[in-house]
């Protein structure tokens, strides 16, 4: 077989996209001085996302949203083997109609998925039963964004401005600071916050055995905050001066440091926070060639795991999906392992004790922490809409899905228009 390819295809030649300059491939001496396609596919491949570019880029034997067809799509959260649709996956609840198409954060604790969005509530559905979804805290701020919080096995921890104390001299006063909430407990403010704290933003929440801590943006410089669980008091830490930036990507702590996601200079990158100094430096210079940046990340006590996606800028094609990588640093940052390659913009990343798990617009996947083969968990999370796709060097950063892990089960908060419902799929 012979193909030839001008400037600007990209063709799918053994399951490799390629695309350069005109030329042609097997040895052809004569070509065609222009060749504008359609393009032939090989087998198992189909431009089923913009046909009028002809890229090959579907993989029909395994995309849920084309399983062995463009448009052919599986059940919502079914995966595509060898062309055939599994199992749906099992949905819990149907999320209210305000939630669509906006961001979500999810948590486990105790029986229940916790999960908040950009409406400045926390609502909760039982992790083992379908039922309607209860809001558990609506008094939480989130500054505009997703509403931050933390879990453990016992409690979630979150932000609060208006919760009612009494007043020195009589009546009840709002204040603001840390609250804490459990399967039976109603929301009680544990950690009052300083009056210097009063216009605190946090922007994210993360919690060990001992303490609790919230990375937030204080007078124009970023804080990291940390109240001890047996204790009452706030202790402030300023990270930066001014014109820091700190995403919602997330924050990981243990006894020693804290990372988080964030920006000086313009320029995004994931930061390290020495606990006992309040030290902030750059994690390791070697992010910098992620090609991406930094879209999120998870740690453990052994490596940190970056998960990166986005657009080439130097595509001939624009309205592509994204291609994007997970990848293993040690902790020093001078040690990495790529783990797996995907398509797909990236929303959410997790880890347990031997998988990494992360979600696409359109697929749950996971890889062993150790490295092998990434496998598909739950695909066709749009319904059969077609995913965010690429203009110009980035895509759209708007994340419609977020997700947590048990012992057994991944929980997707999945906020679709087409499909805005907790879904839960096998591990």
């Amino acid at each position: 077989m012979t193909i030839c390819r001008d400037s600007h295809a990209q063709v799918r030649l053994r399951g490799l996209i390629v695309g350069s300059a005109l030329a042609c491939v097997f040895g052809l001496s004569q070509c065609k001085s222009e060749f504008t396609g359609p393009y032939p596919c090989e087998t198992g491949y189909a431009s089923c996302v913009n046909p009028d570019n002809n890229q090959c880029e579907t993989e029909l034997l395994t995309d849920a949203t084309h399983c062995g067809g463009c448009s052919k799509a599986c059940a919502i959260g079914a995966v595509c083997v060898d062309g055939h649709c599994g199992q749906a996956a099992e949905k819990l609840s149907d999320l209210s109609s305000s939630s669509a198409s906006t961001t979500p954060l999810a948590q486990l604790s105790g029986n229940y998925v916790y999960f908040s969005l950009t409406d400045n509530n926390i609502y909760r559905v039982s992790k083992n039963t379908p039922g309607a979804i209860d809001a558990v805290a609506s008094n939480v701020q989130s500054c505009g964004m997703v509403a931050p919080f933390t879990a453990d096995a016992n409690a979630i921890y979150y932000w609060t401005y208006s919760y009612q104390t009494g007043c020195t001299g009589g009546g009840t006063c709002d204040t603001a600071g840390i609250a804490k909430m459990t399967d039976t407990l109603a929301t009680s403010l544990n950690w009052p916050a300083t009056q210097d704290a009063t216009s605190q933003c946090p922007l994210a929440f993360a919690v060990t055995s001992s303490n609790v801590y919230f990375l937030g943006s204080l007078n124009s410089s970023l804080t990291l905050d940390s109240a001890p669980l047996n204790g009452s008091g706030i202790n402030m830490a300023t990270l930066g001066a001014e014109g820091w930036n700190a995403g919602q990507n997330g924050l990981w702590v243990d006894d020693k440091r804290a990372l988080f996601t964030g920006s000086n200079n313009g320029r995004a990158t994931l930061y390290q926070v020495i606990l006992s100094t309040g030290k902030t430096t750059e994690f390791s210079p070697t992010l910098d060639n992620q090609p991406f940046g930094i879209g999120t990340f998870s740690a453990d006590n052994s490596y940190v795991y970056v998960a990166s996606s986005g657009c080439s800028c130097d595509s001939y094609v624009s309205e592509i999906l994204p291609s994007g990588t997970i990848t293993r640093f040690t902790w020093d940052g001078s040690v990495s392992a790529e783990l797996a390659r995907f398509s797909g913009y990236t929303s959410a990343m997790t880890i347990d004790g031997d998988f990494v798990y992360w979600a696409t617009d359109t697929t749950v996947w996971k890889v062993p922490k150790a490295g092998g083969l990434a496998t598909q968990l739950a695909g066709n999370l749009t319904n059969g809409a077609t995913p965010q796709l690429c203009s110009g060097c980035s895509p759209t950063t708007n994340s419609n899905l977020s997700i947590a892990v048990d012992s057994t089960s991944v929980y997707v908060v999945d906020t679709w228009s087409g499909v805005n419902a907790l879904l839960k799929v096998a591990k």
